[in-house]
């Protein structure tokens, strides 16, 4: 499987993966439908965004921990960034919404593009 493919079904059940706490412990009651699936989309999607670069950073680095490290860098800066969110809209400002997307994906393609060996020998890469 190429690095494409594994970057969208990992992403994805990550994804998935995240939509548990996040439905568990939010009152759901609180936004309207609309603003819920918005929401669920925008957080799978970070996620797939997210997948390659860490992938990158494991591969590259040869450890699991430095990617763990950036997940929970991310996780909290992300949290503190909604603290003082004011008078934006969280699906356009937040790290995890198109503002931190737009990010990863700039970060993913200038993987690709600069590091051809990489995305070239991904299938066969083993940690």
């Amino acid at each position: 499987m190429g690095f494409i493919e594994s970057y969208f079904i990992l992403g994805g059940l990550w994804g998935l993966w995240n939509l548990i706490p996040y439905t568990v412990y939010n009152d759901l009651t609180l936004f309207p439908l609309s603003d819920m699936i918005w929401v669920m989309l925008a957080i799978v999607g970070f996620c797939v965004a997210m997948s390659f670069p860490l992938a990158w950073l494991a591969q590259r680095t040869r450890s699991i921990y430095a990617s763990a490290t950036v997940t929970s860098i991310l996780n909290n800066v992300g949290a503190m960034g909604m603290i003082f969110l004011y008078d934006g809209h969280s699906l356009l400002t937040s790290s995890t919404g198109l503002a931190g997307m737009m990010v990863l994906l700039l970060a993913t393609f200038f993987i690709i593009r600069f590091d051809k060996k990489f995305v070239n020998d991904y299938p066969n890469l083993f940690y």
